[in-house]
């Protein structure tokens, strides 16, 4: 298709999302809340069609999520990623702050981050999370339309279980206009000794204004994941 790869510097459709390599921007702040929802609907609609088998039950899960950063300088960025699972009683808080290295007019932007929070399982039990990542970024135009593609691997560590998560999320998208932003982000991870895990996200983003935007997500599992749902999300910057 052509693409001809541009400066971090001018990708401003990345520079609007969150958590990928380029920073906030001194002074620059961004905050998003999102609900989602998910469960095995193929599964549940293949039992209602089995003949003399009593009426499935469908578990869903739902889950919400705060996640904000500020730009401290040009290069240095600091937030908050947090989720619960309301019926679970489960969830996350880590604090982070994220650098990006590398000289700014690279084609390719890198970041590193740490953080460090509090976890609670579904069993009641709580944790200490500790957090490790590496960004990569690259901005794009072709056509008149601005594009990014990122990878963002992280490791987290739970203190008291030992156990560790290895995740990778995967992102291409576009920015057709001002108004919105389109992107499919691949989620893949394992925790400890379980089977990883596969999830695709296609995801649409619509401005209504500088300061809001609202997300519409859909979420697809691909291997290891039965879960098929959605998520909805309001999105701020200043």
């Amino acid at each position: 298709m052509g693409l001809i790869v541009i400066s971090a510097g001018l990708a401003t459709a990345a520079s609007e999302a969150a958590a990928g390599p380029w920073p906030r921007g001194k002074g620059h702040f961004f905050a998003s809340v999102a609900w989602s929802s998910w469960g095995d609907l193929l599964g549940y609609y293949d039992a209602l069609q089995e003949t003399f088998v009593e009426a499935p039950q469908l578990t869903t899960t739902e889950e919400l999520t705060f996640f904000a950063e500020y730009g401290v300088t040009d290069r240095v960025t600091v937030g908050v990623d947090s989720h619960r699972r309301p019926e679970e009683e489960s969830g996350a808080n880590i604090w982070f702050v994220r650098a990006t290295v590398g000289p700014r007019d690279w084609s390719s932007q890198y970041a590193v981050e740490l953080g460090l929070g509090n976890g609670r399982s579904y069993t009641g039990e709580t944790d200490t999370v500790t957090r490790a990542a590496f960004l990569w970024g690259r901005g794009f135009s072709t056509f008149g339309i601005d594009g990014w593609a990122d990878v963002n691997a992280r490791v987290e560590s739970l203190a008291g279980t030992e156990d560790v998560l290895y995740k990778v999320d995967s992102t291409f998208g576009v920015k057709p206009d001002d108004k919105r932003l389109i992107y499919i982000q691949m989620q893949s991870g394992k925790l400890g000794e379980n089977p990883g895990f596969t999830r695709v996200v296609p995801t649409y983003v619509r401005n209504f204004g500088p300061h809001l935007s609202l997300e519409s997500a859909f979420l697809y599992g691909i291997e290891n994941d039965d879960s098929l749902g959605v998520k909805f999300g309001v999105w701020t910057q200043f």
